[in-house]
Formats: structure tokens, sequence, C-alpha cells
């Protein structure tokens, strides 16, 4: 799965400030989502992740801070980046691989903007 992973990936020019493991190209994914591209400009909060296996599937949920770009910025990566993956767009900022269902929620606090990805089983 994860050589896979790495074959889809290199295919986009993924770049990011934390590093969870860099691909040959360059590409970074989040520490707590490590199969989800981590956008240059997002930030991961670590403090804000949990990560839940269940027989039905796994529940994870992470922060990250948008820094240096806009909300439209990351919806429009993630639009381009996540199909590339295996996930297809369901509605507006949701995707669905197998039977997990990723969704994005933008948030705003203290004039500083978030985005929270939750993948849930569907």
């Amino acid at each position: 799965m994860r050589i896979l992973l790495l074959l889809l990936c290199l295919t986009v020019p993924l770049k990011a400030l934390n590093a969870s493991e860099p691909s040959t190209d360059g590409s970074v994914f989040f520490q707590t989502l490590q199969d989800v591209p981590a956008m240059q400009g997002l930030s991961e909060i670590e403090d804000y992740a949990l990560v839940f296996d269940k027989p039905e599937g796994r529940i994870v949920e992470m922060v990250a801070q948008i820094e240096g770009a806009s909300v439209e910025n990351v919806r429009k990566y993630y639009a381009l980046a996540l199909p590339q993956l295996g996930w297809a767009l369901s509605k507006p900022d949701n995707y669905t691989r197998g039977t997990e269902h990723l969704q994005m929620n933008f948030e705003q606090k203290e004039h500083k903007n978030f985005v929270r990805f939750t993948v849930e089983p569907r």
C-alpha cells in the first residue's frame, strides 16, 4: 500500500512544512494522517490529534494551521492531490476511498485559519 501511495504521489509535486516521511520526490505526509499529503503552508498541530482503530475501521482527526496560503488554495490543492491517492470527491470538502470517508472542516480562531481533517468509516 505504501509503495502504491508513493507511486501515485510521483505524479504531483507535493511539498510541506512538517515532514513525517519525505518520499523520493520531496512529498511529505502528515504525522497523524500518514496517507494524506501535507500541503506547503499547513502546519500540523500535534496536540489536536486523535487516532482510534476499531474493527469497523480507523477514526483519525487532526488539525493543521493554515500559514501562507488561503482557504481556497487549500481546497484547490486537495481537490487535485487527493484523487491521485484514490480519494473521490463526494461533496464539497468530503472525499471517499474504499470504506473510508475524509472530511475537511475550515475554522477561524483568533484571526488564524485552520483545517480539521477527519477520517472515519463510512
